[in-house]
């Protein structure tokens, strides 16, 4: 499989290590997620280790039952946004104008996308439950897995308690997999041999 992390070299950019860099306390570990690429046929999820794979819509919180060596996820958790209706049902109201106290001049505004602010509501969501999943000493290792945006929520969600206990992002979207297919996926494990 091909690094996820390979983007700024393909890119043609060339990142500073996580030591040259001075970061404020705990940026750091994302930084090194550029830095120090993570294959994902590497990923070794340990006994009762959790592995949260979603998107803006769509939360799957997955435990391994079996071993490192033999990972047997289980879904454990689902969370679904709601529904979220088309933007021409929600309210077909023109954007607003601003009147500029000094000149006069009227400028258009932006109409907020509703279906940004109900999958960031989701990811607040979600992240909430990941606080609550570590909070109460369910588990010491996590794996978050989700596009890039979402990922980005979640990150921005997490309690500061949270953050040594993700010891693995990978900026990607597998809520379409079947379960088995997530362990291959992840593990680069075949099914199975997952499935023993």
């Amino acid at each position: 499989m091909s690094n996820v992390n390979a983007f700024p070299a393909r890119h043609g950019m060339v990142l500073p290590s996580a030591a040259e860099i001075r970061t404020p306390r705990g940026a750091g570990r994302f930084l090194r997620l550029w830095t120090e690429p993570v294959d994902m046929d590497d990923l070794r999820i340990p006994n009762l280790g959790w592995v949260v794979v979603g998107d803006g819509r769509k939360a799957l919180f997955l435990r391994n039952d079996g071993t490192a060596a033999a990972p047997r996820l289980s879904v454990v958790q689902t969370h679904e946004a709601p529904r979220n209706p088309k933007t021409s049902d929600q309210g077909s109201e023109r954007p607003g104008r601003v009147v500029s106290p000094s000149d006069g001049r009227r400028s258009g505004v932006e109409q907020t996308d509703l279906h940004d602010e109900a999958e960031a509501a989701f990811g607040r969501r979600v992240a909430a439950e990941v606080d609550a999943l570590c909070g109460d000493g369910k588990t010491e290792w996590v794996a978050l897995v989700a596009p890039p945006r979402s990922l980005a929520v979640w990150r921005r969600q997490l309690h500061d308690r949270t953050q040594p206990k993700i010891k693995a992002e990978i900026a990607k979207d597998l809520t379409k997999h079947a379960v088995l297919d997530l362990t291959r996926v992840l593990t680069g494990i075949t099914a199975a041999a997952a499935s023993r």
